[in-house]
């Protein structure tokens, strides 16, 4: 499959923009997940500082997109894309179009 297609199951729904999908990131990043500096999709690693267009070479489309607003002085908004992937959330945060956390959880 070409690179730029992702199967049905990966396509982002639209259905990723409710509260809850950003509460379960919001968990994600501040609880029990692992946070790391950069993740392995397939082959190629997506690290902190990449471009959203790296990550979207390498992982694709995200299933979901939460938009959300700056917590301190200073900082810009940003999003948190989600990625359901082999039995994990993956959670990537990306402010002025760059990585700036990753978070992945085994799902329950």
């Amino acid at each position: 499959m070409p690179n730029n297609q992702q199967p049905s199951q990966y396509r982002n729904t639209g259905a990723g923009r409710s509260p809850g999908r950003l509460l379960a990131c919001a968990l994600l990043l501040a609880g029990t997940a692992v946070h790391a500096d950069s993740i392995r999709i397939g082959t190629r690693l997506i690290v902190d500082g990449d471009t959203q267009q790296m990550v979207l070479a390498v992982a694709g489309r995200p299933d979901a997109i939460a938009h959300v607003k700056a917590h301190r002085r200073g900082e810009s908004p940003g999003e948190i894309w989600t990625y359901h992937r082999d039995g994990h959330h993956l959670c990537i945060t990306l402010r002025d179009g760059v990585v700036t956390a990753i978070a992945s959880q085994r799902d329950k």
